[in-house]
């Protein structure tokens, strides 16, 4: 799964793939995904259905299987609501097979600031101006099990989960400034 949006907006787009490499019929271990304060809608539900398991010899070219594209089952959108607020509940249908993917469009539910790009981007340089490379790598690009490294006072930090949605792979100063923006600024507006 891969989730990116434009930053000023916030609109976006999440791929969802099932990347199996053999005749899975089944959707594989996907679990619901919440997407907090977040509309989602559909904008396709495909998977390629191999034709053929025979393929032409070619000393130019790698041939990959025949196949062909079909319609899947759209992945069922659901409004619900909780202790931390609203979101929305994707969930896969149980049909899913490797080659398939969802595409579904994204939009933030709170008002945006005007602002926020300059919240977000605005540094001033003597915050990493005396660090060198390897910290300014610490800085800005950690993944989850360095942060737990380097917080064990605190068990339950690590790289940010955003919006109540999955916890990002990584750590980095973007991901931390849009996460402390967004959650210190939007509950004002």
């Amino acid at each position: 799964m891969v989730h990116r949006q434009q930053p000023t907006t916030l609109k976006g787009y999440i791929l969802i793939a099932h990347t199996s490499f053999y005749d899975n019929p089944n959707r594989g271990d996907i679990m619901p995904i919440k997407l907090r304060d977040t509309t989602a809608k559909v904008v396709m539900s495909v998977g390629l259905e191999v034709t053929s398991r025979s393929v032409e010899k070619s000393e130019q070219w790698l041939q990959g299987l025949p196949s062909k594209l079909v319609q899947l089952e759209e992945p069922k959108i659901t409004r619900l609501s909780d202790g931390q607020g609203d979101f929305s509940q994707v969930e896969i249908p149980d049909h899913f097979p490797g080659g398939s993917l969802i595409l579904l469009e994204t939009s933030v539910d709170s008002k945006i600031p005007n602002d926020i790009e300059k919240l977000v981007k605005t540094i001033p340089d003597s915050v990493f101006g005396s660090l060198g490379w390897q910290e300014l790598n610490i800085v800005l690009y950690r993944c989850d099990g360095e942060e737990h490294d380097v917080t064990r006072m605190y068990p339950l930090e690590g790289t940010t989960q955003i919006f109540g949605s999955s916890f990002v792979r990584y750590q980095s100063v973007e991901v931390s400034l849009s996460n402390v923006v967004l959650t210190r600024y939007l509950p004002l507006i």
